[in-house]
């Protein structure tokens, strides 16, 4: 048994391809369920779902449930709590599954000393230039958390875990409000003996975020997160070698001052590409690329400069990647 454990909020607008794609897997339909936490939803989501179970012919397969608690993590560990499965699979709301997914994640679990299947997230074919940003940046790429100079690690957007990995470690650190994929994984290789392996046939399709706001936001999610995992993490990076905590201040400081004149050099193309637009000497994608590039770099320092405040360190954190 596979229990696929998807949290949801506010997803009216997706939630039913991502739904049906699980539902028309080539899988034995028996042999899975699929476990949807609303996170507490202000939108039809909810009702968006219900339709589906009661019109879709899904055998009851689907179990909806509601966690009030905000955090996507609280919402897996909810999820997680009430699975039936032997191997946990995890998606989002705003993914596709390929039709082989299930199939292809479970084939990975083969040894027996796989505990996590990590799968390719490949991006939705989106027409803003926000989502082609994301695209050509290949943010949301498993090819960088599989690379991280510390441990690998795979993000729940297409991720499956062996069930006892969670009975061993105990669930998601639902404090983290972002970098608990990363916790997660770091944790099962720390306390187990299980691997981690990569399935690159277990496809999903990821939506990327459509406007200059949310990219910002999730950006600065990103910051923030790598400095929450820098915290719970440094001690051990130090004794593998990766870390030199000698000069911590006085490289973040020239760390940002990097940051800054990058960020002054970005608007300045921004300006220029303007002037070339006039003139029709650039395309809008080529105009606004300079500005992503500055929403995608101040974003991201800014999350880690609010980390640093609020936890009240510095860190080398080019080491964590």
């Amino acid at each position: 048994m596979i229990s696929i454990i998807i949290p949801v909020l506010n997803a009216e607008n997706y939630i039913r391809d991502c739904i049906t794609s699980i539902v028309d897997q080539d899988f034995p339909k028996d042999q899975y369920e699929i476990i949807i936490i609303d996170n507490g939803s202000k939108d039809n989501t909810y009702n968006v779902i219900m339709d589906i179970i009661h019109n879709g012919n899904v055998d009851n397969r689907i179990i909806i449930t509601r966690e009030p608690k905000k955090g996507a993590y609280m919402a897996r560990n909810t999820g997680i709590k009430i699975s039936k499965g032997d191997i946990i699979a995890f998606t989002d709301a705003d993914c596709i599954t390929d039709k082989n997914w299930l199939k292809e994640l479970y084939k990975g679990f083969n040894p027996n000393n796989v505990g996590c299947v990590v799968g390719l997230i490949n991006p939705y074919n989106g027409n803003t230039i926000v989502e082609i940003y994301s695209k050509n940046k290949e943010v949301l790429s498993q090819k960088q958390t599989l690379v991280s100079k510390f441990l690998p690690y795979g993000q729940t957007a297409n991720v499956a875990y062996r069930k006892d990995v969670f009975d061993k470690i105990g669930l998601f650190d639902f404090e983290m409000m972002t970098g608990g994929d990363a916790d997660i994984a770091w944790r099962m290789q720390i306390y187990t003996d299980y691997k981690l392996v990569y399935e690159s046939k277990a496809i999903v399709e990821h939506r990327h975020r459509t406007s200059f706001k949310g990219f910002f936001k999730q950006q600065f999610r990103y910051g923030f997160g790598r400095i929450l995992l820098y915290k719970k993490y440094h001690d051990r990076m130090v004794k593998v070698n990766i870390d030199n905590t000698s000069n911590n201040v006085k490289h973040n400081h020239v760390d940002i001052m990097k940051i800054m004149m990058k960020l002054m050099l970005t608007l300045n193309l921004f300006y220029i590409r303007s002037f070339k637009r006039l003139f029709g000497l650039c395309d809008r994608y080529q105009l606004y690329e300079p500005l992503l590039y500055f929403i995608y770099m101040s974003g991201f320092a800014l999350g880690e400069i609010y980390g640093w405040i609020k936890l009240r360190t510095i860190f080398n954190t080019d080491k964590i990647e």
